[in-house]
């Protein structure tokens, strides 16, 4: 995934997030109960295309299936151990992150076999350079920078 791709998923959930969060509610969770990363290996060829489409099911499945995620941000750090992943960070309904992440991993396996296999890992994912470090102090408890 491209820099641009990235910047532009953050700029989404920073809108979304924003608007979502704009009324009385408080912040909900810490950014590491919100972190959720899908590990992938291609079936068909590995390319830069073929993350895009992966990208584009995981989105489209969360807009249509999961629409009170509020927003989402994705981010595989290049040159990092986990070349074969990404991370996706929740804005709300973070404690069903590992549900959502399976459910989605289901519905893109099924969709497109042809292509990639998924799989939403259970570990507990802290936010930082080599995986995903969102902020937003209206978004999560702990999301000012620092």
């Amino acid at each position: 995934m491209t820099h641009r791709t990235i910047l532009a998923l953050f700029v989404v959930l920073a809108i979304t997030a924003t608007a979502y969060f704009s009324g009385e509610s408080a912040p909900k969770f810490y950014r590491k109960e919100c972190i959720l990363r899908v590990d992938y290996t291609f079936t068909g060829a590995d390319s830069e295309d073929a993350r895009g489409i992966l990208i584009d099911l995981f989105s489209r499945y969360l807009r249509a299936q999961e629409p009170r995620i509020a927003g989402i941000g994705y981010q595989s750090p290049p040159g990092s151990k986990w070349e074969n992943s990404f991370f996706v960070q929740f804005a709300d309904q973070c404690d069903r992150r590992y549900e959502i992440g399976h459910a989605v991993a289901n519905h893109i396996n099924n969709e497109r076999p042809d292509l990639f296999r998924i799989t939403a890992s259970d570990d507990l994912i802290l936010p930082g350079p080599d995986t995903i470090e969102m902020h937003g102090e209206e978004i999560w408890i702990d999301g000012r920078p620092e």
